[in-house]
């Protein structure tokens, strides 16, 4: 008798197979991002190497979508990620940039950009030229290189499977998949657009290494290089970076600690520990993970980075084998200047302090990362004993999960960021509204929809999103936003409209109901673009086109805007219709595709609906219900942790006395900002308080205390006299003696009402008078966790002796950073994704 075996399979639409597992079920992978660098956020030294040969520059300018890399006549530019990607055996990683090139390149002049280390000795890349596009990989120094002509996928001349001919000056989104292992395939790849916005991946040419592996080294940069050994000047623009595995991320580290213990005479900063990579080591992800310290007396503590030590000796990290460790030690540095604060924090004379939260992020190639400590908070020498810990990846030879580098199918999940029920009322901290003349917005507790009414001419309101989405290079994100009209849109008269979609009043998408019926707008800088429904190059909504639908808005209206920014991905307007039947799909409308410019400055901004009367006096009445944002793909934000801190600040008053005082500048309200965590030390019991929304009175805003001035969206005040108003988010009692560290429940992401009123919100931590009954009382210690918004803290104590040292642990912007003050490096730390959606 002949037997078989059965392999379970799947077929695909690409014709491909996937394998099914024994009990039949599909095996798929998840796209997990490692990192993603959005240039809105300008350069940042932890974020961003930058290398340049003789006049050649790099600029990123805050709120600009786009790096600018310019390379006069025989000089060259080149910016590089700090942190490199980490390569798990086993999976599939996916390399992305968006890149640019305005003009033809001529003579000699090159553009390369791909994975890569800092000096393109090792990795993938693509290269244009005067001769043209080519793939390359280089090991060792030795270039194997492919022109398109020799592409063996699709040559971007019009004749391959995606009929497209390579044009670098409108902006591209670019891929590079490898599955490592030494000797897996590498895939070179487009995002390309069809004429109808419809964009895919395309791959352009497979390259697999035979007799030796790939590249020396998995882990590597995403790295720019334009080099200039002609004539005149040559610019290139670079917009997201991103770097993901197709699987879950288990990577395998090796923690090394080195320890010391110091005295502290003085008011200056002191090194404690400090850490770098040994020369030949700078292929292997070198991360910060923890602390741990205590001191005799009171103190406080900072973590810095890129910082210059004076009297330094490397060694061997203390009790390890030197083979066993990438990193080399310092204990005997005298001082140190300079650098990055990544953490500040008190330390209590009563209790060690440490974190394993908040100190999270990749080092640089050449960075040395310190703890340090000056002198105690109580007069007299304090001895303080550090330790920090390092892990350095390791590459993992398991395979955890199978993924497409087996042929599997990859997939993603939808990740809700935002999500704004109507049925829980109008609230400050989540809803900001602006109306003129008579129009109002109510929302009652309860009731399933907002309703918005305008009566008079120049009526107007608007309701935007107190919170901001948050932009993942090389992921897709849905805004969705539910609203019914008692009157259809032929109903707008002229001058009459509505707004509704994705937008901050300057920047966005969004669509526009008005005289002329239903259009798909852009706005970039304050222009807009339209395309009224007539021209939409999916589905005119007029009866005729594949869904045979008529758009109307008095049965209700699901807006649907769907992006892939990098700075130049497509962009869908679309909407989700119910049959007669009660069938409910998704149906696209309109699709863009960006040309020479992105279509907006900013990928972080609030879910906005507006609408106004014009000239016209006319009653009418609009139905607000749900309004989401989510990304298609598993949430890992990247976050700046920012601290600010004040010392012996303290006072006798009845009232609440402001402490500390944060809030954004003015050019970074595009970056969210949470506040994250709060830590008091006091000698006496007392309440403490963190409001936001307040009104503080007197001091002056300064950058934060040693910090760069462009490392951090933050200003702080320390020196407030008052404080007044506002909406009180987090309360604790604290006892006299005790450390007070909370990062559980001061969690909180703040509106920009800067889009709003020329007011800030603010965040601060009290103390009522009276609250206890005591006499003399000293704090000495308050730590804010995370900002994400404009913040202030106000502490207030009962007593005549006060000592007050705050703490603030910053924000992150993603462009949202992230929260992190701002977060100004999009890859410093990962997150869990339902921290960031909840109020």
């Amino acid at each position: 008798m002949s037997s078989s075996v059965y392999c379970p399979t799947l077929h695909t639409s690409y014709g491909s197979v996937a394998p099914l597992s024994p009990f039949g079920e599909k095996v798929g992978v998840h796209k997990t991002n490692i990192f993603n660098l959005k240039p809105s956020y300008g350069l940042s030294v932890i974020r961003d190497d930058t290398y340049t040969t003789g006049n050649g520059t790099v600029t990123g300018t805050l709120g600009q979508p786009e790096f600018v890399l310019t390379a006069p006549a025989s000089s060259s530019a080149s910016l590089v990620s700090a942190e490199r990607g980490r390569y798990i055996a086993g999976f599939s990683a996916e390399v992305g940039i968006g890149v640019r090139v305005p003009q033809a390149l001529t003579g000699t002049q090159t553009f390369q950009w791909g994975y890569t280390d800092s000096s393109f000795q090792n990795g993938f890349y693509f290269q244009i030229s005067a001769s043209g596009l080519s793939a390359n990989i280089v090991r060792n120094g030795v270039v194997s290189s492919i022109p398109a002509s020799s592409f063996n996928c699709d040559r971007l001349d019009g004749t391959g499977p995606s009929g497209q001919i390579l044009d670098m000056t409108k902006g591209n989104i670019w891929h590079i998949v490898y599955s490592w292992y030494g000797y897996g395939a590498v895939n070179f790849q487009l995002v390309c657009t069809d004429t109808f916005g419809n964009q895919f991946v395309q791959s352009l040419h497979r390259w697999a290494p035979s007799g030796q592996t790939s590249t020396m080294f998995p882990n590597l940069n995403i790295s720019t290089l334009l080099n200039n050994t002609g004539s005149g000047t040559i610019n290139a623009y670079v917009a997201g970076r991103q770097y993901s595995i197709y699987g879950e991320e288990s990577t395998t580290h090796r923690v090394t600690s080195g320890y010391n213990q110091v005295t502290v005479t003085s008011a200056t900063w002191k090194p404690i520990v400090s850490f770098r990579r040994k020369t030949g080591w700078t292929h292997c992800g070198v991360r910060l993970i923890s602390y741990d310290a205590f001191a005799n007396q009171d103190a406080y503590l900072q973590v810095r980075v890129t910082s210059t030590l004076t009297g330094a000796s490397w060694t061997t990290v203390q009790d390890s084998l030197d083979a066993e460790t990438c990193l080399q030690v310092d204990t005997s540095a005298t001082a140190i200047s300079g650098g990055l604060v990544l953490y500040t924090t008190g330390v209590s004379s009563a209790k060690a302090g440490g974190s394993t939260d908040v100190l999270d992020i990749y080092l640089n190639e050449t960075d040395i990362i310190t703890e340090g400590t000056p002198m105690s908070l109580i007069p007299g020498n304090a001895t303080v004993v550090g330790n920090l810990a390092v892990a350095g990846n390791i590459t993992s030879f398991t395979n955890q999960v199978p993924t497409d580098s087996c042929g599997d199918i990859r997939t993603v999940e939808k990740t809700n960021i935002i999500d704004l029920n109507s049925t829980c009322g109008l609230t400050q901290l989540r809803d900001a509204v602006t109306t003129t003349g008579t129009g109002t917005l109510t929302g009652t507790a309860g009731q399933p929809e907002f309703v918005l009414t305008l009566t008079g001419s120049g009526d107007s309101v608007l309701l935007q999103s107190a919170e901001r989405g948050r932009f993942v290079a090389g992921y897709t994100f849905e805004v969705c936003l539910i609203l019914r009209s008692v009157v259809g849109a032929a109903a707008w008269g002229a001058g009459q409209y509505l707004k509704v979609g994705y937008y901050d009043g300057t920047n966005g998408f969004y669509f526009l109901v008005d005289s002329t019926g239903l259009n798909a707008c852009t706005m970039r800088n304050g222009v807009e673009t339209r395309t009224n429904q007539a021209n939409f190059n999916v589905d005119k909504m007029d009866g005729t086109g594949p869904s045979g639908l008529v758009f109307g808005m008095t049965t209700g209206c699901m807006f649907k805007i769907i992006y892939g920014c990098y700075g130049y991905g497509a962009l869908v307007f679309a909407s989700c219709p119910v049959t007669s039947a009660g069938v409910q799909y998704l149906q696209h409308m309109h699709r863009m595709v960006p040309g020479t410019q992105t279509y907006s400055m900013y990928p972080n901004l609030p879910l906005s609906i507006y609408a106004t009367n014009g000239t016209t006096a006319t009653s009418r009445t609009l139905y607000i219900a749900g309004r989401q944002y989510s990304m298609i793909g598993h949430w890992l934000p990247h976050k700046r942790n920012n601290a600010a801190y004040v010392l012996n600040r303290g006072g006798v008053s009845t009232t609440f006395l402001p402490i500390i005082s944060l809030r954004r500048k003015s050019n970074y309200l595009h970056c969210p900002v949470r506040l994250k965590g709060i830590d008091v030390l006091s000698t006496t019991d007392c309440l403490i308080q963190v409001r936001v929304a307040t009104t503080v009175t007197g001091g002056t805003w300064t950058d934060l205390q040693d910090q760069p001035t462009t490392e951090s969206a933050l200003q702080c005040n320390t020196s407030a006299t008052a404080v007044s108003g506002g909406i009180v988010i987090y309360v604790e009692m604290l006892q006299a003696g005790r450390m007070l560290n909370d990062k559980d429940q001061v969690e909180f992401d703040f509106r920009d009402n800067d889009v709003l009123t020329t007011a800030r919100d603010e965040i601060r931590i009290s103390t009522p008078h009276g609250a206890f009954a005591f006499a003399t009382s000293s704090v000495r210690a308050v730590k804010l966790g995370h900002v994400v918004a404009p913040v202030r803290t106000l502490l207030k104590t009962d007593g005549s002796d006060r000592d007050t040292l705050i703490r603030h642990g910053a924000g992150r912007a993603e462009a949202k950073e992230g929260g992190e003050g701002a977060d100004r490096r999009g890859e410093v730390h990962k997150d869990h994704p339902g921290v960031e959606s909840g109020r």
